[in-house]
């Protein structure tokens, strides 16, 4: 955990030693953003797990997410090594923004597979899970976004995991993409938002 707490304090440190880039940002959404983050989840012995992960933006509201779990591997006192790698799909919705904070909900899932070594044999065991949870973006220079998710996973060995991490965003959806897609206030668009 302690070098999950580092994650933030070195990107606004970064984002201050070049003030240009903390200018006044676009107010329309990337196309594409390459990140990733580090977590950990109740339930497990191990310790941190590192996500790459890959965002394409459908509308200025909504993104797929594609990511990769890799477990660091965690051994016990009966030397039994544990470790795993997931592949996930999600879509992010945003449900709230201002000018650098946004307020996302991701639903989604995967499939991960879990390798448990003892000293004389192996077991690998693949299970799919079901995600749901809010995230936080700020973006804290033209190039560099902050994020940290709480996620619930619905799996045989499911839990509450909390996410740290940053990203770069690429590209911007045409101008006049956010006027045209933001949705009027409706009843049908409070259900889907609250959905």
């Amino acid at each position: 955990w302690t070098e999950m707490k580092n994650i933030p304090i070195v990107a606004v440190l970064f984002a201050l030693a070049i003030p240009q880039w903390a200018a006044a940002q676009t107010t329309e959404a990337p196309r594409l953003e390459i990140g990733g983050q580090v977590s950990g989840q109740t339930g497990e012995r191990s310790g941190l797990t590192w996500t790459p992960r890959l965002s394409l933006s459908l509308r200025t509201d909504t993104a797929l997410e594609f990511s990769a779990d890799v477990r660091q591997p965690d051994t016990d006192p009966f030397r039994l090594e544990e470790s795993g790698q997931a592949v996930s799909l999600h879509l992010r919705q945003t449900l709230w923004e201002n000018d650098r904070w946004q307020l996302f909900g991701v639903v989604g899932g995967g499939v991960r597979r879990t390798t448990i070594e003892f000293p004389q044999s192996r077991f690998v065991e693949y299970n799919t899970a079901v995600h749901i949870g809010p995230a936080v973006q700020l973006q804290v220079a033209k190039r560099l976004l902050l994020r940290g998710d709480v996620r619930l996973e619905f799996s045989e060995n499911g839990g509450l995991r909390g996410m740290i991490g940053a990203a770069v965003p690429l590209g911007q959806l045409p101008a006049g993409t956010r006027a045209r897609q933001r949705p009027a206030d409706s009843l049908v668009n409070g259900v889907a938002i609250g959905t």
